[in-house]
């Protein structure tokens, strides 16, 4: 495999394009190859990440690059994988693309805008979910290091409402396209990530809405992979639980700090109508009060982000080590485990959750397999009722249990010295001060 394109990129102008020759099954002449584009970050900001640009059979296809946000910005590291039908992979090309983004120079706003009043109707008058979700991925890359730029001056942003609506344009362009396979699915979840990551730039509650209808489809989707030892290297769960957690932050971001929030919370109709794209199932949703809209966001992404967590469950075996999900603001630990093996203590962030070991034995048999979820969450996101900038000085911690097919198990009827204790943290605190006399203490709710 070659790059073809031999000059510097403009990410949302110039497509790239690559050429793979020679390429076949030993064990299957006639088995149809698979080619898979990786794009890797360089950038510190977000050393690790990575997104598939695109999956197919063209065995020198073109697509959309762009670099990632931060601060290194001239290339991008794409990997170039060939996929048999049983899906083994072999590297057949690993290189950096220069990148000439234009939205380091210049009007970028005015750019940013142009394209999608142009280059982006265009692209969703063709229908081709393919493009859109590789020019989805693009133009969110750049209108996010706008945001990341602005996010850097701790000044109010001059553009805060103008990146609102681009990211509603974006939002009617992209969500519930036709998926037909998992990398689809990935680049999908990523797209949610990157839209709702600027929570302030993101409070069309129209649009908060659909990302969570979006996040539902993908959630369903990604059941049909969850079955015990499934490979999980390739589910979006985290993808998902960034998402679920930006749009909880979105929806509280006027109470959380009234500066450089978007004033941009209902959806202009044209934009719906001239960036809709034919293939699209979306529909708008009922309109609903701010205080009522935002207790459906809440409980929506609370529950969602337990089934997300009951998905990864389901491929483990019973005592195997626990999955682990680290967010900016939320946290996960989930263990397939015994009603007689429960983990007893967690904690995270100046919370502590403190188990009985027999507080489900005393309800269920002894060697029940369960699921075991705690999740804590930094910035009490239950707000409703309240205007303008609200001292929050409390952070929000959850365990619960599950059979193996996800349904709540009761724990209402525990018994007194079988009940679970939680040490909430005050923001600010000593999360290691847990004194004998907490009613006392100033460092804990």
């Amino acid at each position: 495999c070659t790059l073809v394109t031999s000059t510097a990129v403009d990410p949302l102008i110039t497509p790239v394009q690559v050429s793979c020759t020679g390429f076949s099954d030993p064990d299957n002449a006639q088995g149809e190859l698979n080619y898979k584009v990786m794009s890797y970050s360089k950038d510190t900001a977000s050393l690790g990440q990575k997104v598939v640009i695109y999956f197919g059979t063209l065995s020198s296809p073109s697509f959309y690059l762009a670099p990632w946000p931060g601060t290194s910005r001239t290339a991008v590291n794409m990997k170039v994988y060939i996929m048999d039908e049983d899906g083994s992979e072999t590297l057949a090309l690993d290189t950096d693309v220069p990148m000439s983004s234009t939205v380091t120079g210049g009007n970028q706003i005015a750019f940013l805008q142009s394209q999608t009043t142009t280059t982006l109707p265009s692209i969703v008058s063709d229908n081709n979910p393919t493009i859109l979700l590789q020019y989805g991925i693009a133009i969110t890359h750049e209108l996010n290091e706008l945001s990341r730029q602005e996010s850097l001056l701790n000044q109010p942003n001059s553009h805060v409402d103008d990146r609102n609506v681009l990211r509603n344009r974006i939002t009617i362009s992209v969500l519930f396209l036709p998926l037909e396979t998992i990398y689809q699915q990935q680049q999908m979840a990523h797209i949610l990530n990157m839209l709702t990551h600027y929570s302030g730039e993101y409070q069309t509650s129209a649009c908060q809405t659909l990302v969570l209808n979006q996040i539902d489809i993908l959630k369903a989707d990604l059941e049909n992979s969850a079955f015990q030892g499934a490979d999980k290297k390739e589910f979006t769960s985290s993808l998902l639980l960034d998402a679920v957690n930006n749009n909880m932050e979105a929806v509280n971001a006027a109470i959380y700090s009234s500066v450089n929030i978007s004033n941009v919370t209902s959806l202009d109709m044209s934009t719906f109508t001239n960036y809709k794209p034919a293939i699209s199932t979306l529909t708008l949703p009922t309109s609903l009060s701010s205080d009522g809209h935002k207790q459906e966001v809440i409980t929506r992404s609370f529950q969602f982000g337990n089934e997300i967590a009951i998905l990864n469950l389901k491929t483990l075996l019973p005592l195997e080590d626990p999955i682990l999900i680290n967010l900016d603001n939320i946290k996960v630990y989930g263990k397939r485990i015994y009603t007689d093996s429960i983990e007893r203590n967690y904690s995270s962030d100046g919370c502590i959750a403190v188990l009985q070991a027999g507080m489900l034995t005393s309800l269920y048999p002894t060697r029940q397999e369960v699921f075991q979820i705690m999740m804590v969450v930094q910035q009490n996101p239950f707000t409703w009722g309240n205007v303008g900038d609200v001292p929050l000085n409390t952070k929000v911690i959850a365990a619960g249990f599950t059979d193996t097919s996800g349904q709540e198990m009761s724990v209402s009827n525990i018994p007194t010295g079988e009940r679970p204790k939680f040490y909430i943290m005050k923001n600010g605190g000593d999360p290691y001060n847990i004194t004998d006399s907490l009613q006392t203490s100033p460092n804990y709710s």
